[in-house]
């Protein structure tokens, strides 16, 4: 014990008496009692006064015989031995709570652990169970399975793997047409092929103006290349080219789509659905 309480009016009224000899010579003896626990014999409380001179000795035993009473060997006080009792009913009980609180924990971490046991028993029952059920379904005998699979066919999957994914949403996102956009080597052969009947020139051209004047969300296209797919089959047929009027001697001009496989009454009714006038008398145009 190393702590005890000390009444100063309590210790005033009953050694206020002594020499200063006698009290550094008590307080050295109760010091030594209440740390060892253990009431001290003639020799100990000497020995825990530091007493060397026979007058330090002499009070030594005045001392003793005073506030103390001899019991066997050892100078016992009763008001220390209760302190004593007292600090170690309340160590005992301190101890018994501190074991409960223990054992409170440990039956909680048990009950915990041992559910956490069950769940998983249980799960692995579970699991285990429907593989032995499947498997006594695959693996019986030719009569068994017939007769297992005989009545409502079941088409439910054991598990659920069989479910599509989800597609994942595209991170691309649409954009106004380039400033410096020009028409791909693809796209051009696409009207060449899809509307002979368009200059692919004139058609960019077209499209180029229109798409940069517009203005808003709708001006933003994810794939530019199939918006102009689009506009090309949209695109209304731009008007051919027709012979200046007057005399055109000496010139030379192509026109495309005629149909001069035959005779030359043939090539002019294409010329004509084609909307093409030659004046009359003119031989120098170029009908391949």
């Amino acid at each position: 014990m190393h702590y005890y309480k000390r009444h100063l009016g309590d210790y005033s009224k009953k050694a206020g008496h002594l020499s200063p000899l006698e009290h550094g010579i008590y307080n050295l003896i109760i010091d030594g009692y209440y740390d060892r626990e253990q009431a001290p014999t003639l020799i100990e409380a000497t020995r825990w006064a530091r007493a060397r001179t026979e007058e330090e000795k002499a009070a030594v035993l005045a001392v003793l015989d005073e506030f103390f009473t001899l019991d066997g060997e050892r100078y016992v006080q009763s008001r220390i031995e209760e302190e004593l009792a007292t600090y170690h009913g309340k160590a005992e009980k301190n101890r018994e709570i501190a074991e409960e609180r223990e054992r409170r924990k440990r039956e909680r971490r048990d009950a915990k652990v041992s559910a956490t046991e069950r769940a998983q028993d249980v799960n692995e029952s579970s699991t285990t169970g429907a593989r032995n059920v499947h498997e006594t379904c695959t693996t019986g005998s030719p009569e068994q399975h017939e007769s297992s699979t005989s009545g409502q066919p079941n088409h439910k999957p054991l598990t659920t793997n069989h479910k599509p994914l989800k597609e994942e949403k595209s991170n691309a996102r649409a954009s106004r047409l380039p400033a410096s956009w020009e028409p791909s080597d693809e796209d051009v052969a696409y009207c060449r092929t899809h509307r002979p009947d368009l200059d692919p020139a004139r058609v960019a051209e077209n499209f180029r103006d229109y798409w940069h004047a517009k203005a808003g969300k709708d001006a933003c296209k994810l794939d530019w290349s199939a918006t102009w797919r689009t506009w090309v089959r949209n695109e209304k047929s731009s008007p051919v080219a027709r012979a200046p009027a007057g005399s055109v001697s000496g010139d030379k001009f192509r026109v495309a789509g005629l149909d001069h496989s035959s005779s030359r009454a043939a090539m002019e009714a294409s010329m004509k659905r084609h909307g093409i006038v030659v004046p009359e008398g003119d031989e120098e145009i170029n009908f391949a």
